[in-house]
């Protein structure tokens, strides 16, 4: 769920006291099927951790083991796709990959994907830079 300013809405929520830039992100499971299988993956936009906005890729590599990327290459913006068979992160737009650490394989992107810290238990993952 996301709580900020007062709405409520599913799937995360903000946390970092009463301004909407919160600290981190609070992911629950339940309301995200796509993170119930090893190699699935989400991609959640909009999101503000520690003030700032960024678009996030979720991937499952086991049931305690998450990956958060920023989801946006940097190349040309695009939202990065995650293929488990190569476990790499590829996007659509130009075809530069990124590997599980977010450094890039193949260009033309010369920029690494920003990575988050996560914390698991067993129901909610919470996601912070």
């Amino acid at each position: 769920m996301l709580l900020m300013s007062g709405f409520l809405f599913s799937g995360f929520k903000r946390f970092g006291g009463e301004s909407d830039s919160g600290t981190a992100l609070e992911i629950v499971l339940s309301d995200y099927p796509e993170l119930s299988m090893d190699g699935g993956y989400k991609v959640i936009k909009d999101v503000m951790i520690d003030g700032i906005e960024d678009n996030l890729i979720i991937v499952r590599q086991s049931e305690k083991n998450y990956v958060v990327l920023s989801s946006i290459c940097r190349h040309k913006k695009c939202n990065v796709k995650f293929r488990n068979s190569k476990q790499l992160f590829v996007c659509p737009c130009h075809g530069s990959n990124y590997d599980l650490e977010g450094s890039v394989v193949k260009g033309p992107s010369s920029g690494p994907l920003p990575k988050y810290k996560v914390e698991v238990n067993e129901t909610i993952l919470k996601i912070t830079r």
